[in-house]
């Protein structure tokens, strides 16, 4: 009798309080409607979301498609990306940690418990930069010490708040730190994090887990010690730099290894057109110090050695005699 119908459908949602206004059917199905932007597998879309109190605020929809079926399994178990995304922001903005303040989750099931999308409800971010950007920037455009320094003081508060809250991020690189901007697209005020659907909890994060949290970001080796510095107030503890070194080893190892593990989105990617800027070759990176007035290298000492031959050292001191 059912032959030709089309199966059925079970939406699960859950609206936070202040934002089941008037219309916010309308409103979420209008987002919908609309075409996702942004690369890679899950779409993000903008839209206007009517509040309880009469007004409106933009927000964000970041849209997860369906999983393997070892994956389906796990997400009935621990939650979908959506609501870990939601859970994760309502503990960061109840700890005052920066995050764009969650919404809403929604959830599409089909038959057999099969996950067939879910969708985070946030309000949009305010004018922002990513820390990736900002960085490559101010290498290519303002390579000096200042704004450089600032970028990681900012990151540094953000990633002791957010594992002061008991959040582990899982994917803390560059891409998902987001500086706010003035009208200039000058980076200001706090930092914000955001993909937070790999997050977990845990309430104390020992240092171990903190390495593995802050391997993913990417920067000259010497402004690496500077962040952790920042972090941790002080000098970095022994356990935490080897621990760290260790899952940057390995995340490393990883990313080496994504077109063997993922080789059709790789080609996808590649077959792309780039037109992002990047970061000056390593052995191209100087920047300049406005306190000893002179251009010093981002590495630490180990690495110059590696980038700078010794013949090509000796030809530089050459030429300065």
């Amino acid at each position: 009798m059912n032959q030709g119908l089309t199966p059925p459908v079970r939406v699960e949602r859950f609206i936070r309080e202040g934002f089941a206004g008037p219309g916010w059917r309308e409103a979420w199905e209008a987002i919908l409607e609309r075409r996702g932007e942004g690369a890679g597998r899950n779409a993000v879309r903008f839209g206007a979301w009517p509040t309880a109190a009469g007004g409106e605020v933009e927000v964000a929809v970041k849209s997860f498609g369906p999983e393997p079926w070892v994956k389906n399994l796990a997400d009935r178990r621990r939650g979908t990306k959506a609501r870990r995304s939601f859970d994760t922001a309502v503990r960061l903005t109840e700890a005052g940690v920066g995050t764009p303040a969650p919404v809403a989750w929604f959830e599409s099931w089909g038959p057999g418990n099969r996950l067939l999308a879910s969708h985070f409800v946030s309000v949009r971010a305010p004018r922002h930069v990513s820390l990736r950007d900002e960085v490559i920037r101010i290498f290519r455009e303002t390579p000096e010490m200042t704004p450089l320094l600032d970028c990681l003081r900012r990151t540094a508060d953000l990633a002791r708040a957010m594992h002061e809250a008991g959040v582990l991020h899982q994917d803390f690189g560059n891409q998902n730190i987001l500086l706010r901007t003035d009208a200039e697209g000058m980076a200001t005020g706090p930092a914000m994090v955001i993909d937070l659907n790999r997050s977990r909890f845990v309430d104390r994060p020992n240092l171990r887990q903190r390495a593995r949290d802050l391997s993913r970001i990417h920067l000259p080796s010497d402004f690496l010690r500077i962040l952790f510095e920042m972090v941790f107030e002080g000098r970095a503890p022994k356990a935490f730099l080897r621990w760290e070194r260790w899952y940057r080893s390995f995340f490393a190892i990883h990313t080496r290894t994504r077109a063997l593990r993922h080789p059709i989105r790789t080609w996808r990617r590649r077959a792309q057109p780039r037109g992002e800027p990047e970061l000056p070759p390593d052995r191209d990176l100087w920047i300049w110090d406005e306190k000893s007035v002179q251009a010093i290298s981002c590495h630490q000492s180990r690495d110059r050695r590696r980038l700078h031959s010794v013949p090509a050292a000796l030809g530089a001191a050459g030429a300065t005699l």
